[in-house]
This record gives C-alpha cells, structure tokens and sequence, in this order.
C-alpha cells in the first residue's frame, strides 16, 4: 500500500527553495536519483532482449539527471561537481534509497521463487508512484515562490513511466500483489530518505 507524505514534503520543500545553497544541494540530489534509475535500468538489461519501452526509460532518466543539474546554475554560480556527500542532500539515505529497493524487492521476489527479472517492474512502479506524488508538490511550490526553476517536462514522463509499469504489472501473475509489497518497501526507504533531508534541512 502506497503511504502518501504531501504534508511532510509541502512543509519541507519550501525550506530548500528559499535557501539557494540548499535549492542546489536538492536539485543535485533529485539529478543523482534520476542518475541512478538510468544506471540501474541499464544494469538489468538482458544483452539481446531489450524491450523498446526500457530504453526510452533509461534515456529519459538519463536526461531528466543531466536537466536538474543544469537547472542549478539559474540559482547558484557554481554548480556541485559530481554527487558526493557534501554535493547532496540527505547523506547516505540518498545514496542507498534506490539501491536498498533493489535489493529487498530482488530479496522478496527470491523467497517467492519469483523470477527475479521482474524487480526491475516492481522498483520502478514504487519509483513512480513516489515521483508522481514528489514533483507535482515541487513543481506547485515552484510557481508559488516564482522561481526560475521548473520540473513540468519531468512529471509529464514520469508520468508516462508509471501508466507503462501498470500495462506490465497487469501481465504478471500476481502482479498487483506484488507491486503492494514493493510500494510497502519503498514506504519504509522513504519515510527514512525523508527524515535525513528533514535533519539536513535543521542542520542549517
């Protein structure tokens, strides 16, 4: 079951996007989760049997990261060099949110017996559904606090990505089942990834 945390992420955002140091440090971080979606889709390609639609998944991931971290320099001179720790927001929460996903739904479809191809499916229908609740906020505050920044090419993918995951998850026997477990994953990842960007925020 998908857990939603729009007033959390409504009272936090608004935080980032006055502080620019902190607006960068966020776009960064958004550029790395992006990032590593399109790494990890490409990491599980099969060699040979490539659908049309994961290849048009990993080059709009792959293009959504390079689009956040140009959007920085609207907002700061200098834009962070790479994705390291002081380059981000949420420290190591950032760094292992995606990875841990992978990993516990590979672990869960694997005490299943499930086939393990389909984690790919599952993570990134949790993604998603977690995009499609993120980036509509961001982009509202956006417009409130007239910034020069926006996402709105971004959701409209996503978007996209999600209603493909559903067309996949629906030929999966079990598929929805499935899916709740990976969303109840995803759920616990968050909720952590949003506690360290929340202490990130006090920090300052």
């Amino acid at each position: 079951m998908f857990t939603s945390y729009k007033a959390e992420l409504r009272k936090l955002l608004p935080s980032f996007i006055h502080n620019p140091q902190l607006h960068a440090k966020w776009l960064n971080t958004l550029s790395f989760l992006e990032n590593c979606g399109a790494r990890k889709i490409a990491s599980c390609q099969h060699p040979t049997k490539v659908k049309k639609t994961m290849l048009k998944h990993a080059a709009e991931e792959s293009r959504h990261a390079f689009y956040l971290k140009d959007q920085i320099k609207r907002i700061v001179e200098v834009t962070p060099p790479d994705y390291s720790l002081d380059s981000i927001l949420g420290g190591t929460a950032s760094l292992q949110y995606l990875n841990k996903l992978d990993l516990l739904v590979a672990k869960y479809l694997k005490s299943l017996g499930r086939d393990p191809h389909i984690a790919y499916i599952l993570v990134t229908y949790a993604i998603e559904k977690r995009a499609e609740e993120l980036y509509p906020i961001y982009m509202d505050i956006l417009k409130e606090t007239s910034s020069s920044i926006t996402v709105k090419s971004i959701l409209l993918e996503e978007e996209e990505h999600l209603a493909e995951m559903e067309e996949e998850i629906e030929q999966i026997f079990e598929g929805y089942q499935l899916a709740q477990e990976a969303l109840i994953i995803e759920n616990k990842l968050f909720s952590a990834w949003l506690l360290a960007l929340q202490n990130a925020e006090k920090a300052q």
